[in-house]
């Protein structure tokens, strides 16, 4: 790394930073990942971890795979269905539609990119 750094004539300390950001960003990467994979082998319902992704859990018979979840009209999750402690019925999650957010987001991303442009053409030009 220093050497290739030598050749295209950058300051060794500059290397060092750089390199050091995309170490802790990578490992951070890394420990994110390996966190994600051990929850989904671990059942939520008695927490006994799995040694591969299995369809039900040996130890309680909850669907690892699919983990279902139920909540009430005033948002109280549970595992099991049935009457929460609140008084409602719950009724199997369903997970909230963020497609419209997310064009959002990207709409004014571009928006902001556009502005910058024209703003840096206009000062600059």
């Amino acid at each position: 790394m220093y050497g290739a750094a030598a050749a295209l004539h950058h300051d060794l300390a500059q290397t060092t930073v750089s390199f050091v950001i995309f170490a802790v960003l990578f490992g951070g990467t890394a420990a994110f990942l390996g966190a994600e994979v051990a929850r989904a082998r671990r059942c939520p319902r008695c927490d006994e971890q799995q040694t591969r992704r299995a369809a039900d859990c040996p130890r309680c018979g909850y669907d690892v795979r699919e983990r279902p979840r139920f909540v009430c009209d005033q948002g109280h999750a549970a595992l099991e269905p049935g009457i929460c402690d609140c008084g409602r019925r719950r009724a199997p999650w369903q997970p909230p539609d963020i497609g419209r957010h997310v064009r959002r987001s990207v709409y004014l991303g571009v928006a902001i990119l556009v502005a910058l442009i024209a703003t840096g053409l206009i000062l600059g030009g």
